[in-house]
């Protein structure tokens, strides 16, 4: 992989170039050290990740993960994900086994490697100052510092696309048909981490419409044509080529991806959504500079609304001037996240293009005039990401600081109490509902769904039938976005088919009877 960064990189760099990456690199090390933990909260997107993972190195099929899909409840998730981003875990977990250390680690150093991707691209733009200023300004953020920690398929994601956006876009270097069949190659994985890595595949087929159309306009001759057309056809092909090897023929994942996602979409509020999603991830922009620096409240007001404006202006600006591949990559990344489902990812969907955004502001701030006779222009935006960096210090020394605390989840002692106790003696063909089901198949090796909340108690009773659940386990503790406030009702009716099987300090476990 390290190889592969340095071939994005010139072979003749110049000695100040090789200073500023090195510089990156010192800059980068404390990611290696800050929030590392041993523990993970209540995600469960992560659990059928390390699943999968381990079925991987057990030769185990990956439809046999414990996780029961509930068909009234598909929004809990898909049966399996894609199976890119278990792959990488898998080495990982060869070695370490479930380890949220040697994972969180691992995602530290694939950080690492994306800031390094970063600055490559930035340096087509911006001066090495610039561009690690912004690098910067992305990786030391404290939801990055936080998110980092968290077993989901993000940082592997962004630098997957970074890199193939690098090697298509940028690589000025003649290129033969094994450059496009190695982008190729890459891309059909990048599409087995997330499914929305099909937009880049997506971008170049545009860009293929568009050499025909030339083509029929005769702006470009027949020999422009084979070639073009040659070289986008092989890149496509074998990016869904190795797709559907590997989550069709090898893995055989059940329905991932797209496939799962548009089932579960609701166009009667098809317009709702997409007006929905906008705001939500227009905010989610904004608040990523949010900061916990109570003494200067009135910095993160301004730099959240400069920022998202100068993005957003930034975009159109390039969009109508010098409209390029990178552009159409974001523009259908974001037409995509306006469509999509689930509209409950804070920044993580944001995370693949964060780069990208912070270029499109940087480009709308320099048509600012601003004139000072003490500064220069270069040394006013440097001041400005020294003034982001600063307010990072207060969210960044608290997470330093509550590092060791273990996170209320799976590695809390009433949790794992209650995983131990299911798995020493509970019935190993037991069907246990729980609002985390994918965590509870990982850790207590029993098979677990989870029937939808908000439904009438008379539903409820139905639906517990009906999926033939033997055991129930809840707690009142906040898990999930959405409070159980259903299956709490339910609890407390006098017919409920539930007896009290065991019990913890938090943890509640109910024999459903028949």
């Amino acid at each position: 992989m390290l190889f592969g960064i340095l071939y994005l990189f010139n072979r003749k760099v110049q000695t100040t170039q090789v200073f500023y990456l090195i510089l990156l690199l010192l800059f980068c090390i404390p990611l290696l050290f800050i929030n590392i933990k041993n523990n993970h909260d209540w995600g469960d997107d992560f659990a059928s990740y390390i699943h999968q993972a381990k079925n991987i190195c057990e030769g185990i099929p990956q439809s046999q993960n414990g996780y029961v899909l509930n068909q009234d409840y598909p929004k809990m998730g898909p049966p399996a994900y894609p199976i890119g981003f278990p792959l990488l875990l898998s080495p990982v977990f060869y070695f370490c086994g479930n380890s949220i250390h040697a994972f969180t680690l691992f995602f530290s150093a694939l950080l690492i490697l994306s800031a390094l991707l970063m600055y490559r691209f930035f340096k087509f733009h911006f001066s090495a100052i610039t561009s690690i200023f912004l690098i910067l300004i992305i990786v030391y953020n404290p939801w990055v510092l936080n998110f980092k920690m968290e077993v989901m398929s993000e940082i592997p994601f962004t630098f997957f696309l970074l890199s193939i956006v690098i090697l298509y876009q940028f690589n000025k270097e003649e290129k033969n048909y094994f450059y496009y069949f190695f982008i190729g190659l890459l891309s059909g994985f990048l599409m087995s981490i997330r499914a929305a890595g099909s937009v880049f595949v997506m971008a170049v087929g545009i860009e293929l419409a568009i050499v025909f159309f030339n083509f029929w306009r005769k702006k470009i001759t027949i020999d422009a044509l084979k070639k073009s057309a040659i070289q986008k056809f092989l890149l496509i092909f074998t990016a869904i080529f190795i797709y559907l090897l590997l989550s069709v023929c090898l893995f055989r994942i059940p329905s991932s991806g797209f496939l799962y996602y548009t089932s579960v979409l609701t166009f009667d509020t098809f317009a709702q959504q997409v007006g929905d999603n906008l705001v939500y991830n227009l905010e989610n922009f904004r608040n990523f500079f949010a900061t916990e620096n109570k003494d200067w409240q009135f910095l993160p007001l301004f730099t959240q609304s400069a920022i998202l404006t100068c993005a957003v202006l930034g975009f159109v600006k390039k969009v109508f001037h010098k409209f390029d591949f990178v552009d159409l990559v974001v523009l259908l990344y974001c037409l995509l996240l306006l469509v999509w489902p689930y509209n409950h990812s804070s920044f993580r969907f944001l995370l693949p293009i964060a780069a990208i955004l912070l270029y499109y502001a940087v480009i709308a701030a320099k048509d600012i005039k601003i004139n000072f006779i003490f500064i220069k222009r270069k040394y006013l935006f440097i001041l400005l990401g020294l003034l982001i960096l600063i307010q990072y210090k207060v969210g960044t020394e608290s997470i330093i600081k509550h590092q060791k605390v273990i996170l209320w989840g799976l590695q809390e002692a009433s949790a794992a109490d209650a995983f131990d106790y299911i798995k020493n003696n509970i019935p190993q063909n037991a069907l246990i509902d729980f609002v985390k089901p994918r965590a509870l198949a990982l850790y207590a090796e029993r098979e677990s769904c989870h029937i939808e909340i908000h439904q009438s108690m008379l539903d409820i009773k139905e639906n517990i039938n009906i999926a033939n659940i033997s055991y129930l386990l809840y707690t009142d503790e906040p898990i999930n976005f959405y409070p159980e406030d259903s299956l709490k009702k339910y609890r407390s009716l006098k017919d409920n088919n539930l007896v009290p099987d065991w019990s913890n300090s938090k943890f509640n476990l109910y024999r459903v009877i028949k």
